[in-house]
């Protein structure tokens, strides 16, 4: 369906006196024959335009056949004199209660696994393709009940301008700081990157790394090509990812079967793109640590990164070497940014010195009545289920805490008081954040990959 978005009454020339900007078409794709047609405009329109490797047509058209269920699709395409100049990957999802519909909310595709989420807009008609996306959901409001942008990057011109827009629309508009992205910039050379790095680590590296040559066999293998054996590194990683966290008594991600087969898959199709960096550590036979990149944009998007062996192998910072090997053959390759995407573990501060870049969620609403009550119904099951969730976190901390540190009875007892009150703190924080429409609200401090059906920690 395609539908022309109302012209402004007034065309001859905009307050400077310029032309106004040419408006955009707005097409609706709900079918997913649909949506495998789009891939060649899809891919022209990532070459001009500020995105990351999740906003791909590889990683969302994978996303869409692994977790589709029941939700509707209801991508937008927004055109301009017969060109694509902006896609909004979208679905439509009703949220129950007891079986019972409360809301349909519009929500990004590949929401739950990927760390950034957008709309593609080529450069220069970030006005056109807002103004015309706000317009689209005024006029099709009957369609949905609350919009919900999660995981929006502070540097999108979705989190800078559209909450503006929809309120123009007359819609109330929530925006939530999320989560925390650190990254760091990279130099032209590895050896101006170990000069930043702070005096600290690069101790670790060398002495690490000595005594690694001095008391094992290693090698470092690396997955990035369809030549490579793509499935095997994948089982690797997965494998190497389980053993971490099921030695401490947790459930793995990749429990989910879906979850397996959607990186399986989406990892061949972005190793035929040359986007996948698969690094390993195999130490005395054995493989210890991996990390699991996406080389797209200059920047290299560190997935996942693990690291799982013997005492005495562990004691070498596999993990810390491993990210070594690739951040320097990322330089090599001419990229610019270490991006250690969502979570605000201590190392990533500590070891790479990161800056900190913030994710945010934009919920919009419209102002009738009925609607405003469905959504208040809708925040008071939000904040159950976040509540429900931050609890099941903390216990799993908690029992990792007692596990890895095997903690004295006062210690514990301080560990205890001390997640009381962080707990204190998160509840104010969703109490005010849902009470009243706001620019910005204090951060949710969750810092784990939101799973799609399980719990994993990172």
């Amino acid at each position: 369906m395609k539908t022309q978005v109302p012209v402004a009454e007034e065309l001859d020339a905009d307050a400077s006196g310029h032309p106004p900007e040419p408006r955009c078409e707005v097409r609706v794709v709900r079918t997913d024959a649909e949506l495998d047609a789009l891939e060649p405009s899809w891919d022209l329109l990532l070459g001009d335009a500020e995105a990351s490797v999740f906003q791909t047509f590889e990683w969302l058209r994978t996303w869409w056949s692994y977790f589709a269920g029941h939700r509707k699709l209801h991508c937008l395409v927004f055109t301009r004199d017969d060109r694509v100049v902006g896609i909004a990957p979208l679905f439509l999802e009703d949220v129950r209660i007891l079986g019972i519909r409360i809301v349909t909310r519009l929500r990004f595709l590949g929401c739950g696994i990927s760390d950034y989420m957008d709309v593609i807009v080529a450069r220069g008609c970030e006005d056109a393709v807002l103004d015309a996306f706000a317009r689209h959901l005024r006029q099709h409001a009957a369609r949905w009940d609350i919009v919900e942008l999660a995981d929006v990057n502070e540097r999108s011109p979705v989190f800078e301008r559209f909450p503006w827009l929809l309120r123009e629309q007359g819609m109330d508009t929530y925006s939530y700081q999320g989560s925390v992205c650190p990254y760091t910039r990279l130099p032209d050379t590895w050896h101006e990157f170990r000069q930043q790095l702070s005096q600290k680590t690069r101790y670790h590296l060398t002495r690490k790394r000595a005594k690694l040559d001095e008391r094992h066999q290693w090698k470092v293998e690396l997955f990035q090509s369809p030549s490579d054996d793509i499935d095997l590194a994948v089982r690797e990683f997965i494998a190497v990812h389980e053993q971490r966290w099921k030695s401490l008594g947790f459930r793995s991600a990749f429990d989910d079967p879906r979850h397996r087969a959607f990186h399986f898959e989406v990892s061949r199709k972005l190793a035929r793109r040359g986007w996948l960096r698969l690094f390993f550590l195999t130490i005395d036979g054995r493989r210890v640590a991996v990390t699991f990149d996406f080389n797209f944009g200059r920047r290299i998007h560190v997935y996942l990164s693990h690291a799982h062996g013997p005492d005495e192998v562990m004691k070498l910072s596999p993990g810390l070497l491993i990210r070594a090997v690739a951040i320097e053959r990322g330089i090599a390759e001419g990229m610019q940014i270490y991006d250690l995407l969502r979570g605000t573990e201590a190392y990533k501060y500590e070891e790479l010195r990161c800056t900190s870049s913030l994710n945010w969620l934009i919920r919009a609403v419209d102002r009738p009545r009925t609607a405003r009550i469905r959504f208040r119904v809708f925040l008071v099951r939000e904040v159950l289920a976040k509540t429900l969730d931050r609890l099941r976190r903390e216990y799993y901390d908690l029992k990792r805490f007692v596990l890895t540190e095997k903690p004295s009875a006062m210690t514990m007892l301080r560990s205890v008081r001390a997640r009381c009150a962080v707990l204190r703190t998160v509840g104010r924080t969703y109490v005010r954040r849902f009470s009243s429409p706001a620019r910005a609200s204090a951060p949710d401090d969750s810092s784990g990959r939101p799973e799609i059906g399980t719990w994993s920690p990172r």
